[in-house]
């Protein structure tokens, strides 16, 4: 799927069943009564009336939470927005990245309902109606940062949920769920336990069951104002001691950003989205952007990877093939 923006008033998609050679459409997956922005898009295993699988956005509309479509032929016609939260559900608009399940379900991350603490919110029938699963975040608070309103969420092979929020001392905590997000997990702290003074902008991923990355910055604590990018991932993650592993992705002497306070603003090209996923091999790709990088200084979006780990596909724990490192000279 191809989902394009248009100046906040409206949204197009464009589908390609043969890996992008050629592509159908556009059609016009938007209503007039609303602006359209912060758009995020997914798929689920439920069988649609005219497809195989059932097609939904959600956006940031004129509601007091996001709104959301569905699409019952592939992509060709969209159904009217409607609420993406119950709907006396006053969650706030953002909506972190939609995910679809091998279940057919479908779910989102926001504020709860009440304003407090977040919420994974699950739809089992294409947004006719929502059920909100509160995450546990009475422990670990919530960060007091311009996208304070968004948890992350996803979904393994095998369905389970995983989702991903900064609490209030701006560190990245984990939790999990195996029953379609009716109970969760005690939540976990996923840094390094040492070397970071905060973080933000987190994603998630998850491959085959039991395998989970997370990808954020964060300010390195032996030098203030320098952002670096890490990418943490775990291949038991069901265990009750998950190994967690964390990489460094950017070298010491090339950080992503030296902002003040970049990892709780939007700072540069680490904007809206930032997004991660696993590609057939079990490799995983964390998209964001090298705000100082390149001759001018400019952003530059780049793909980060580790080029030696573990695959997040498959039954048994499997190393992927090596990769050359990357690195400034890769912009």
């Amino acid at each position: 799927m191809k989902f394009d923006m248009h100046a906040l008033l409206g949204m197009t998609v464009e589908w390609s069943d043969d890996e992008g050679a050629s592509w159908n459409g556009p059609s016009v997956a938007t209503q007039i009564y609303s602006v359209q922005d912060h758009q995020t898009i997914a798929s689920s295993n439920m069988e649609a009336l005219l497809h195989p699988t059932t097609w939904m956005f959600c956006i940031n509309g004129n509601a007091p939470h996001p709104l959301c479509s569905s699409s019952q032929d592939g992509g060709a016609t969209w159904g009217p927005e409607t609420s993406g939260a119950p709907v006396t559900c006053s969650s706030g608009g953002l909506s972190a990245h939609l995910v679809g399940s091998v279940d057919g379900n479908f779910y989102r991350g926001n504020k709860g309902c009440t304003g407090e603490g977040y919420s994974v919110f699950r739809t089992t029938n294409a947004g006719i109606s929502w059920t909100e699963h509160p995450l546990p975040t009475s422990v670990t608070g919530t960060a007091d940062t311009w996208n304070a309103e968004e948890a992350q969420v996803e979904v393994d092979s095998s369905g389970n949920v995983h989702a991903m929020w900064m609490g209030l001392d701006d560190m990245p905590y984990w939790s999990y769920s195996r029953d379609q997000g009716t109970t969760w997990s005690n939540a976990t702290m996923i840094a390094p336990p040492i070397g970071l003074t905060g973080t933000g902008f987190p994603v998630v991923v998850a491959g085959d069951a039991g395998t989970v990355a997370f990808g954020y910055v964060g300010e390195d604590a032996r030098e203030e104002e320098i952002w670096n990018a890490y990418l943490t991932y775990a291949t038991d993650a069901f265990n009750e001691t998950p190994l967690l592993t964390t990489v460094q992705l950017n070298a010491m002497d090339d950080p992503i950003d030296t902002l003040e306070d970049c990892g709780y603003n939007r700072c540069g090209g680490l904007g809206d989205f930032l997004d991660i996923r696993v590609d057939a091999e079990g490799r995983t790709w964390f998209a964001l952007a090298h705000n100082i990088g390149g001759a001018s200084g400019a952003d530059v979006g780049i793909f980060a990877t580790f080029h030696e780990g573990p695959s997040l596909r498959g039954e048994n724990i499997t190393m992927l093939a090596p990769m050359p490192a990357g690195g400034p000279q890769t912009l």
